[in-house]
Order: C-alpha cells, then structure tokens, then sequence
C-alpha cells in the first residue's frame, strides 16, 4: 500500500485518520510499517476497548514507538465513526510534529510507555558491554529480528540491536538498510537517555562508545 490515497481510490472504504489507525463503521485498521512491508490488520473494538483507564497525564513526557519522544500535550474527546474517544495529543520533541493517539489501550496496543528508569539505563549499558557473537544467520532474516526488536518499543531491545549492528560492522560492511537501522537504534537509545537522565546528547554518545569499546 503506497499511500492512504491509493488504499482509499482502490476501496469504498472511507478512513477517518487517528496517528497510525484507521476507522471504518466499526472497525479499527491499523496500518504498521517497516522497511519493506506495508500491511494491513482489521480488528473489532470490544466493549473492553472502549474504555480507558488513563495512565498518563497531560505534561508527561512518554515514548511513542513510531516516533520516539513525545510530550503529552492535552487529552481530547474525538469523534470516530459513532464512538467518542479519547485521544492523547503528542506533540512529538524530534520533529515537531502532532500526533493523536486513542488513550484505550494505548500502552498495550500503540506501545507507547513512560521514559526509562534509571536501572534500565543501567541495564542498556550491561548489555552494550556484554560481547555479541556475530550472527551467521542470512542476511534478511537477521534484518527483520532487528526490525521486531526496534518495532517493539523495548529500549533495550533497541541496545541489543545497537550492540549487534555494530560487532556486524568490525567484520563486514553493512548493507544501506543495516545502516539506517543502526542509526535509529542509536538515536533510540541517546534521545530517551537524554529525555530521562538529563545528560547532554553528545556526552551519552561518547559513553555508548565507551561501551561497545569495553568487548
């Protein structure tokens, strides 16, 4: 699927757009992305799904999995088919950019999480210190673990794929789509660090180094 243009000129269906889902008479679509894929996944909102308990507040500055470190600006009520929800407004730090995100589950479904402690922090840093055989397996499935892993919103999963990437570098040239994924990981990993210990960016960068060094 190109764009949501072509989806909706290629269907009868007509979206009502809420950050990365879809809605159409009663069902969510929501539409995940990675490097190479473009799919789609229907499911029916349950009378679970439609209630919120609200674990954030508006101030609270939380991670959102498809676009990093977000400040919670407001939570509104937004109309979507016959439903009223409640969205948290993000407003993204990296890019500038405003994202809604449906507060019903938001934390199970959209991944989006509280900034790291500082024993996660801690935790990041063991595993960039621990030696990391270099993968044998072929080269595309190796790319789509570390995609999952960098998918899923886990910061250290995100370390595990910073600290591979870069003892597959030592021994080989890595491919372009490699590249870039080594640079998120890396901004994954400085950006919430940053966000959480108030540590100046490139002080966290020399300390990554320092770690995948230690091996």
């Amino acid at each position: 699927i190109k764009s949501l243009k072509s989806l909706c000129f290629h269907s009868s269906i007509k979206f009502d757009l809420i950050g990365d889902f879809y809605y159409n008479e009663g069902q969510f679509v929501d539409i995940w992305r990675d490097s190479t894929i473009h799919s789609l996944r229907l499911f029916q909102p349950t009378p679970m799904r439609l209630r919120c308990t609200m674990p954030f507040k508006v101030g609270d500055t939380v991670v959102y999995p498809p676009h990093g470190i977000a400040r919670i600006g407001s939570i509104e009520n937004h109309k979507v088919g016959e439903d009223d929800l409640e969205c948290y407004i993000l407003h993204i730090i990296t890019s500038g950019a405003t994202v809604i995100v449906p507060a019903t589950n938001a934390a199970e479904r959209a991944g989006m999480r509280c900034l790291m402690t500082t024993e996660e922090v801690e935790g990041v840093f063991s595993i960039l210190k621990v030696p990391q055989k270099v993968s044998q397996r072929t080269w595309n499935r190796r790319f789509r673990e570390f995609n999952d892993k960098l998918r899923s919103g886990s910061v250290l999963k995100a370390a595990e794929v910073y600290r591979d990437l870069c003892s597959l570098q030592e021994k080989k040239q890595l491919s372009y789509g490699e590249k870039k994924m080594l640079e998120r990981s890396e901004e994954l990993l400085v950006s919430e660090i940053c966000a959480s210990q108030n540590i100046p960016k490139l002080e966290i960068k020399q300390q990554l180094d320092a770690a995948i060094a230690s091996h």
